[in-house]
């Protein structure tokens, strides 16, 4: 996993290799009991390293518009300012994370979506829309404008949810 964001005048970087990686080709591991996950900002007009934090591997990452936090989803999900702090880490299994405004990150949990509250990681999934995601066509993706005021999902087959503020209408 590599994701990067350019915003308020830094570039914010995270790299992940999961511990496979490390296997030699013989299938022998390098000793390595965990792979990390590194979260860098940097000055992109100089180059020069600013923050170094090594934030644990995740699957699915995303960086506010602002770039001012960081979020990771797996197997639990954690919101990180972009220097690397902690802020709060749950036992919340996701497939995928977006910024949906300076509040509130939207998540893919198997099949429904799910909004977490940036204040505390407090969850809850969505009312279910006029076409809910089943296990025969679950949610596949899903993308946010940059001031949070418009969601995208995709589900397997082709349709779309749009997300409208507060309520989720189908198109």
């Amino acid at each position: 996993v590599l994701a990067a964001r350019l915003s308020a005048g830094r570039l914010i970087t995270y790299g992940y290799r999961p511990l496979e990686y490390y296997v030699r080709g013989d299938g022998r591991s390098d000793g390595r009991s965990e792979a990390g996950g590194e979260l860098r900002t940097w000055d992109p007009r100089t180059g020069k390293l600013r923050s170094d934090a090594s934030v644990g591997g995740f699957q699915e990452v995303d960086f506010s518009s602002d770039g001012a936090w960081f979020a990771g989803a797996g197997k639990e999900t954690r919101l990180f300012e972009a220097t690397g702090r902690l802020v709060w880490e749950r036992e919340l299994q996701l497939r995928q994370i977006a910024f949906a405004s300076e509040e509130r990150l939207i998540g893919l949990r198997d099949e429904e979506l799910v909004d977490i509250a940036m204040a505390d990681g407090t969850a809850k999934a969505f009312p279910r829309s006029y076409f809910p995601a089943t296990k025969d066509a679950p949610y596949v993706s899903v993308i946010t404008t940059p001031n949070g005021r418009h969601a995208v999902a995709l589900l397997s087959g082709g349709r779309l949810t749009l997300g409208l503020g507060a309520g989720w209408q189908e198109r």
